[in-house]
C-alpha cells in the first residue's frame, strides 16, 4: 500500500528540518519518501508518502508511528493498517 499524505506546519520563528522516524511491529515495513522535510520559509507546505509492507492477516490491525523530529519538537501521526476482506 502506498499512500500521499501533506504536511503543513505552523512555524515562528525557527525554519527547521524534521527527520522521519518509525516504530512498526515485527514483520511490518512502513518506508517513507522523502525522509527528510526541510522548510525554507513560514506556513510552508511539504507532502511525503508512505508505503507499507507485510503480512497482516485478514480482520487483523497493525499499528505504528511516524514521528518528525527536528531534534527539539517531534510531530507525531500513528498508523493503523485493518485488512477487512
Amino acid at each position: 500500500m502506498a499512500f500521499s499524505i501533506g504536511l503543513s506546519l505552523m512555524l515562528d520563528r525557527q525554519i527547521p528540518t524534521y527527520i522521519a522516524k518509525v516504530a512498526a511491529p515485527p514483520g511490518l515495513k512502513i518506508s517513507v519518501n522523502p525522509s527528510v522535510l526541510s522548510f525554507t520559509a513560514l506556513w510552508q507546505k511539504k507532502s511525503f508518502s508512505l508505503t507499507i509492507k507485510g503480512p497482516i492477516e485478514k480482520s487483523h490491525l497493525a499499528s505504528a508511528s511516524l514521528v518528525w523530529d527536528d531534534g527539539t519538537f517531534q510531530v507525531r501521526s500513528p498508523i493503523v493498517v485493518y485488512v477487512a476482506v
